[in-house]
């Protein structure tokens, strides 16, 4: 008898769709929703991200080391390419809305100790908000 993929066992299946729900949830923390309504939608949006991690954290279990660092080096690879191009799509609207001056002052604006440790501790890029 063939044996069926952990991802497409029933607990596995499982945990696909409560990750899709979340997915949802997080999707819903960033629309505004008003009112007392919009606070309680908020509020139980908060679990997605934490749940996330969990997810994750069950189908790592027991999982070779080698598998492990090809994860980071995707995770790492994919920041890195992000900040890049968010980097490069703000100078593109400091140009378009404004000139060389305002890309110069940008750049001030964050070569300081604490725009560095933003990006490398609190994964805080200088062109955006979080990415995730």
């Amino acid at each position: 008898m063939k044996k069926e993929h952990k991802l497409y066992s029933t607990k596995g299946m499982t945990l696909e769709l409560i990750k899709l729900f979340a997915a949802y949830m997080v999707v819903f923390i960033h629309v505004p929703f008003y009112g007392v309504t919009g606070n309680i939608i908020n509020a139980l949006a908060r679990f997605a991200v934490p749940l996330f991690f969990l997810i994750s954290g069950y189908f790592s279990y027991k999982i070779s080391l080698e598998k492990i660092k090809g994860r980071i080096k995707h995770i790492l690879i994919v920041t890195v390419f992000s900040s890049i191009l968010y980097f490069l799509f703000k100078i593109a609207v400091l140009l378009y809305f404004g000139n060389i001056s305002t890309v110069v002052s940008y750049f001030k604006g964050f070569l300081n100790s604490k725009s560095l440790i933003d990006l490398f501790v609190f994964n805080l890029p200088f062109s955006s908000g979080h990415i995730w």
